[in-house]
């Protein structure tokens, strides 16, 4: 009898004795479930299955972007191989032709020869605006 009078706050709105508002069932069943060994292994296993996402994500953008970069690299490096052997059979204007050709038939590409002074000889663009080509300088 005693503690169900506790429970209760006091008829009228008065203060309880302990100068503090007693809590209402919903907060008190809240606090006794927060306690629990089920809810605080609910969170652990939580926490390890996000952790474990997030390692999964990040092992998966790691190789895509890996692999990515070494294919890109590889079609780079082969591309400059075959314009270096067009210039050893055809001389400067059979690179300046192959340039062409590819700078054409690549819009999403940019080729550009160009000449020790910095002006454009051959290719599918000019320079990037706000970049400064010195003369000797080479882009790789």
């Amino acid at each position: 009898m005693l503690t169900a009078l506790k429970r209760h706050a006091p008829a009228g709105g008065e203060a309880n004795s302990g100068g503090t508002t007693p809590r209402s069932d919903g907060q008190r069943h809240l606090g006794r479930l927060l306690r629990t060994t089920t809810f605080r292994f609910a969170l652990i296993y939580l926490g390890l299955f996000v952790g474990s996402v997030l390692l999964v994500l990040w092992l998966i953008y790691w190789s895509t972007a890996g692999f990515l970069t070494s294919q890109a690299d590889t079609a780079i490096r082969e591309d400059m191989q075959a314009l270096a052997d067009r210039y050893r059979t055809g001389g400067m204007a059979g690179l300046a032709e192959a340039v062409n050709e590819r700078g054409m038939g690549n819009a999403s590409s940019i080729y550009i020869l160009a000449a020790s002074s910095g002006s454009t000889l051959a290719g599918n663009q000019f320079w990037p605006r706000g970049w400064t080509r010195r003369a000797g300088s080479t882009c790789r």
